[in-house]
């Protein structure tokens, strides 16, 4: 256990002390005025320094309310089953389990939290997408990337309750999707379609429109979408390749494709393809 709370309205749970997030000012906070609205943020890392330099940088964000830091995943896991934790952020190696198959065990959970990987490399990005990742980064995780990273947690808290109860329905056969919005249900139309990236049951839409969240398959999407020019780059992703801004080997020599903005994993299978072309002397830009 490592104690990363500030003074006042702190607590153990499950072996992991948790504590309200520490003010961005230098003013001091009374423990009456906690506990502050905002994210549940669990860190689960053993190494102690970055572990406390990447708590240090979550307290100052604005969206996050309370921090806890877990050394194991038996600590994690004891502390996520006591209290609802909205975002995990975890090594891909923490003592006691690999971390991509701690994030699976967590995804089980009844009400389970979002994911956000901070490793040393890049290598296990393909991994952490496929069980369902909102962000993956690199350490040291600098703010403006937290920021980003908690932007889209948040993003996909709030978009999922507001899906209709019932399924939406099948693609039509005139190039239109149906989509759930604040007013109802509006058809949009396949070419708006940029990417598209997997939530579960759900796939979140990227389009020249906004997004959308539809109670969709990927694999389902990827068959309706086949014809239109998107098409699938690994088990949790959907391209339009007229979109795509680069595609190619990152330092890690992991292969992306770059897209507003967005660096996303390749599967190996597909990587295989892309370095073919790539070693046929196929122009291609690298994103790395």
């Amino acid at each position: 256990m490592i104690d990363l709370t500030p003074d006042g309205g702190t607590g153990v749970v499950g072996g992991v002390r948790i504590g309200p997030a520490r003010p961005s000012t230098a003013a001091a906070v009374a423990p009456r005025d906690y506990p502050r609205r905002g994210m549940v943020c669990l860190v689960i890392d053993d190494q102690a320094v970055s572990a406390q330099q990447l708590a240090r940088h979550l307290r100052a964000q604005p969206r996050v309310g309370q921090v806890a830091v877990a050394a194991d995943a038996l600590a994690a896991r004891r502390f996520a089953d006591e209290v609802p934790v909205d975002v995990v952020f975890l090594e891909t190696a923490v003592s006691g389990q690999d971390g991509v198959e701690l994030a699976r065990v967590l995804r089980r959970a009844a009400r389970p939290p979002e994911l956000v990987f901070v490793a040393q490399a890049g290598d296990r990005a393909a991994d952490a997408f496929d069980v369902g990742a909102a962000d993956y980064l690199l350490k040291p995780a600098r703010p403006h990337r937290l920021r980003e990273a908690l932007q889209r947690v948040a993003a996909r808290r709030s978009a999922l309750p507001r899906l209709p109860v019932g399924p939406v329905p099948d693609p039509g056969p005139d190039g239109r999707l149906p989509v759930p919005t604040a007013t109802g249900v509006r058809m949009l139309h396949y070419s708006a379609i940029r990417w598209a990236e997997a939530m579960g049951d759900y796939v979140r839409l990227h389009t020249s429109e906004g997004e959308y969240v539809v109670r969709h398959t990927i694999a389902r999407l990827a068959s309706c979408l086949a014809d239109a020019g998107v098409e699938r780059i690994h088990r949790s992703f959907l391209v339009r390749w007229c979109c795509v801004e680069g595609i190619g080997p990152d330092r890690t020599g992991a292969w992306t494709v770059h897209i507003d903005g967005r660096r996303l994993p390749v599967s190996r299978r597909r990587a295989a393809a892309l370095g073919a072309w790539w070693d046929a002397g196929v122009p291609l830009s690298r994103t790395g």
